[in-house]
């Protein structure tokens, strides 16, 4: 509801000229609204009580350092880019993660982890004489956020650790069956865009 107030304001003014002094008066009308006060820029959002709290969002460089493999030519270290798409604006939830290495997958948020599964075309290959055979496997993820920042009103992920599994669906008449765990550990690379 606005107040508005009529007032009535009578301006004197001096006309003539040398030594006319006469004084004419204007009646003018004008009109006060009361206006609301300022608002005051939004306090920052409260600090999570651990990282697992804030958002998953930003790019991140990712690390993988294999701890076990069965397969004789294991890469012990790969690094990698992930870019990560939250399903909400603030806090934790399911998340789309993108890779550098051409693929995507949707991580599930439980308990403080986000977890997802993913099946890996041709990962393995057993070869046995002039025979190849192509095995696809299974790699089954779990992230801990581990640090988090307030980047732009929005408290995210900055730090992560975690660990992964891959595991052949054959094995192709190699023995054993192929099969590696591998250390994660990610770093914020990029904030969110604003």
């Amino acid at each position: 509801m606005m107040l508005v107030a009529a007032i009535t304001s009578l301006a004197a003014s001096c006309t003539g000229s040398g030594g006319d002094s006469s004084l004419t008066q204007a009646a003018t009308t004008g009109q006060v609204s009361a206006t609301s006060t300022p608002s005051l820029s939004p306090a920052p959002p409260e600090t999570p009580k651990n990282p697992g709290q804030a958002s998953m969002l930003g790019t991140y460089r990712v690390k993988y350092n294999t701890v076990h493999s069965t397969i004789s030519n294991s890469d012990v270290h790969q690094v990698s880019k992930w870019t990560t798409s939250p399903n909400c604006a603030n806090g934790p939830c399911n998340t789309l993660i993108e890779s550098s290495k051409d693929w995507k997958a949707r991580a599930t948020f439980l308990k403080g982890h986000y977890r997802w599964s993913r099946t890996l075309k041709k990962y393995y290959y057993c070869e046995i004489g002039s025979t190849k055979t192509d095995i696809d496997a299974t790699g089954e993820y779990a992230i801990r956020p581990t640090a988090m920042r307030l980047v732009d009103d929005v408290w995210v992920v900055t730090r992560f650790t975690g660990s992964a599994e891959f595991r052949g669906h054959k094995s192709g008449g190699c023995i054993p069956l192929p099969e590696e765990r591998v250390i994660i550990q990610g770093r914020m690379k990029l904030a969110p865009a604003a």
